[in-house]
């Protein structure tokens, strides 16, 4: 060993030292090196690294040295590391990666830097059609009958991360061989748990980027059959390994898994017993990949969605009775996405079961959970639109629930589904609603008028009260003057186009007053009441005359304005008088009439007709 190699020792170990004179030391001495020379300095770290005579600190410390060089954070930073290595003398770089490649299976830590530094190497190497023996190296190294564990499992991780890395440098068939050679150290007969281990990981690294091999029945089937081995396994980090696994195959293949659909939810519900479960994210991890399966699952998995959720609903009553709150949100989740593969034919005969679970649910995590509360809101808005008008014999004791949601002022989420669940209550059970509406709609109504209500909740509630007042026939008239004050309030706030946030809110704020008018209307209308809306119109003419003067505004708020104006004109008629006589409503329309959209074009075309024939009667 050379003085300078000693010397270099020396310094690297002191990167580890607990003193701050000597780190600071250390640190100065590699910046002024890797500045000086950096073809030395590679040499000499690889060097070091090599070596196992030296410390474990000391080579350790090398590899991770060598690594933060070799490493770009972007493009411009890879470019910049390529232009460096191409400066330094073909027989450095050759060394050095002779000692990569040496120093596998002699590191004592893990996970392996030289394994890092060989495939940082290899993103430069490949593509310049150079290192041309690197990959059958590793291939013998990985597979080879007289390698040691340490040396196949190196060479796995080193497989790993030149599959995620360089991928767009291998060959099919190079690809093909890797995978295989990650298979065979996944399977249930390697002795090494670290093997399998690297294994794993080196999966999870290549399957984004060996899709074409995946494509294949074959090299799939072994995949599924080793990913699913491990996903049993007895070692707790196998296990999670083969599950993130699971669940990248699940995100990238979903449409080749039918065959697997029920080994693969069964592999995964077996992994949810085990008794380290809250460990490692294992239990967020097989509820991930549950889910995921089932989202894109095909009818002919039918059979097997119906016994799950029976699986997840008594794993639901059992986290209830143990108060395992973060299980009942993931259970809950899942319940959700198996709900909706449910035909409606079957949902009665579940759903009284999952409406008590849900009681419960959302009775013990009032004030707790925000979490459990927003998926247990989801998995009801699911029943209600398997069930119906079936759903009217749960509001008696669910609109408690719906309620407190509603006036949640503190989580967001749970307010904004508690608005979603009544919207759809309103499209489904129509009239009704009208047993419930003195309960809901004066909670609706103080919430648009609250300052304490996040406000991107105020245009969804003005879209709902729209749908009670078309539905709710006379009981909605004692709320209409107090929900005309609301919506003239509405009506008058300006458009900040030098705020996007705030103007967004200002439109979706004037889309829904728009159903809110509309809703409102209909009600009338079906009650023979359109003349209490008249004192009103003026103000409400004049919110669409502001409307019309929106250059940019979109064709489905452009539908729902022009579909109302016509609504307007058919119920008042000449009672309308000059209200829709303005330049900036005649341009609108105008502009309408010659859209792309055939919807604008055909309601434009309408409304002129209509205005026309009350100027006509004025005249």
């Amino acid at each position: 060993m050379t003085s300078k190699i000693m010397q270099l020792v020396s310094v690297l170990e002191q990167t580890n030292s607990t003193d701050k004179d000597d780190l600071l030391f250390a640190k100065n001495y590699l910046e002024e090196a890797a500045a000086g020379n950096m073809s030395e300095y590679f040499t000499g770290l690889s060097v070091v690294l090599v070596d196992t005579k030296n410390s474990s600190v000391a080579r350790t410390a090398a590899g991770l040295q060598m690594k933060k060089k070799l490493i770009g954070k972007d493009a411009r930073a890879r470019q910049q590391k390529l232009e460096i290595w191409q400066q330094f003398p073909n027989e450095n770089r050759e060394l050095i990666k002779h000692n990569l490649l040496a120093t596998l299976g002699t590191e004592n830590t893990r996970p392996s830097y030289a394994a890092q530094c060989v495939a940082l190497l290899a993103v430069i190497e490949l593509p310049l059609k150079r290192w041309g023996t690197l990959i059958q190296t590793l291939l013998k190294n990985a597979v080879g009958e007289g390698s040691s564990e340490l040396l196949r499992e190196s060479a796995l991780e080193a497989i790993g991360y030149i599959c995620q890395g360089a991928q767009g440098s291998l060959t099919e068939s190079q690809l093909k061989q890797m995978l295989s050679a990650i298979v065979r150290g996944m399977r249930g007969v390697e002795p090494c748990k670290h093997v399998r281990l690297a294994a794993a990981t080196a999966l999870f690294n290549s399957l984004q980027f060996t899709k074409a091999v995946f494509q294949k029945k074959v090299e799939r089937n072994a995949i599924m059959k080793v990913v699913g081995e491990a996903t049993v396994s007895k070692d707790k980090d196998i296990c999670v390994a083969a599950l993130l696994c699971l669940l990248k195959i699940v995100t990238l293949h979903n449409q080749l898994l039918e065959p697997y659909f029920e080994l693969v939810t069964t592999r995964l519900l077996g992994a949810s017993d085990r008794s380290d479960i809250s460990q490692a994210n294992l239990c967020a991890a097989v509820y991930e990949a549950l889910i995921y399966m089932i989202r894109d699952s095909s009818p002919n998995c039918y059979a097997v969605v119906q016994r799950t959720i029976i699986v997840i609903f008594d794993r639901l009553n059992q986290a209830i009775q143990t108060g395992n709150v973060h299980l009942q949100a993931l259970l809950c989740a899942t319940l959700h996405s198996l709900l909706q593969k449910i035909q409606k034919v079957d949902a009665p005969q579940i759903s009284d079961r999952i409406m008590n679970a849900m009681f419960i649910v959302l009775q013990l995590s009032a004030g707790k959970s925000t979490k459990v509360q927003e998926q247990a809101l989801l998995v009801v808005s699911t029943v209600v639109d398997l069930l119906g008008v079936g759903f009217a014999k749960y509001m008696p004791i669910f609109k408690h629930f719906l309620i407190a949601g509603l006036k949640d002022r503190v989580e967001y989420r749970v307010c904004c589904a508690s608005v979603g669940i009544t919207s759809l209550l309103c499209r489904v059970l129509q009239w009704q609603m009208v047993h419930h509406c003195d309960e809901i709609l004066p909670v609706l109504i103080a919430g648009v008028g609250d300052i304490s209500l996040c406000r991107g909740l105020k245009p969804l509630m003005l879209a709902v009260i729209g749908l009670m007042a078309a539905e709710l026939g006379r009981r909605f008239l004692k709320y209409l003057n107090m929900v005309l004050d609301i919506m003239r309030g509405a009506t008058s706030l300006q458009r900040d186009r030098t705020n996007t946030d705030n103007d967004q809110y200002i439109v979706e704020l004037r889309n829904n007053v728009l159903l809110g008018y509309t809703g409102i209307l209909r009600g009338l209308k079906s009650l023979r009441q359109t003349g209490l809306l008249e004192p009103h119109l003026p103000h409400i003419a004049g919110f669409i005359n502001r409307l019309a003067q929106d250059s940019d505004m979109s064709d489905p708020l452009m539908i729902v304005a022009v579909g109302f104006m016509g609504d307007l004109c058919t119920s008042f008629g000449p009672r309308l008088g000059t209200l829709f006589e303005t330049v900036a409503i005649t341009r609108f329309l105008a502009k309408g009439k010659l859209s792309t959209n055939p919807s604008i074009k055909f309601f434009c075309e309408w409304v002129q007709q209509e205005v026309d024939k009350i100027t006509e009667h004025d005249h």
